[in-house]
């Protein structure tokens, strides 16, 4: 049996989406984020070319539901992509230039997907370079999000239904309404 743990508390409305791209190194990349009437956050827009394999459009939200995190075996995440890769990043502190957790995940187009990515999946990076031995500490995630970016310019969309911390074995795929 899986147990879920939605990582905005209660409400989804309640949640603080922050849309980040490559501007602030010279890009061009542009991006939305939004929360549709159906609850799903939709994240959609372009990616540049002007920097190459460093061009990129993020977004982040806080994590506001830790308690016990330290319990869970990985992040369940529900989305409807468009055939693009994406990386769900986690850092454990609020400054931008730190170290950050990320693991990579395709998406089939205009098909509900949901991906559970144990936390050991997660590789740690500063700067574009890679931190062989460091794990992420469950007790201090501070903010989530997804990355889009590795030479994949032009347009991308992405709906998000939900993201939750899992624990126990997953056996079947959880319906996409469960969460909401």
């Amino acid at each position: 049996m899986v147990v879920l743990k939605t990582i905005w508390g209660k409400n989804k409305e309640d949640i603080k989406l922050q849309a980040l791209t490559d501007d602030i190194i010279g890009g061009s990349s542009k991006s939305k984020i939004f929360i549709s009437d159906d609850k799903e956050i939709i994240f959609n827009g372009e990616v540049s070319s002007k920097l190459g394999d460093k061009s990129y459009a993020a977004f982040k939200t806080s994590i506001i539901n830790i308690e016990y995190s330290d319990e869970y075996d990985g992040v369940c995440i529900k989305i409807m992509g468009d055939g693009k890769k994406y990386r769900l990043v986690i850092r454990t502190t609020f400054k931008e230039d730190s170290i950050y957790f990320h693991r990579t995940f395709m998406t089939k187009p205009h098909e509900w997907q949901t991906h559970y990515i144990s936390f050991d999946e997660f590789k740690a990076y500063y700067k574009y370079i890679r931190i062989p031995v460091l794990k992420i500490n469950k007790t201090k995630m501070k903010s989530m999000g997804i990355m889009i970016s590795d030479n994949q310019h032009g347009h991308f969309h992405l709906a998000v239904s939900d993201i939750a911390f899992y624990k126990g074995k997953v056996e079947h795929i959880i319906s996409r309404k469960l969460l909401k």
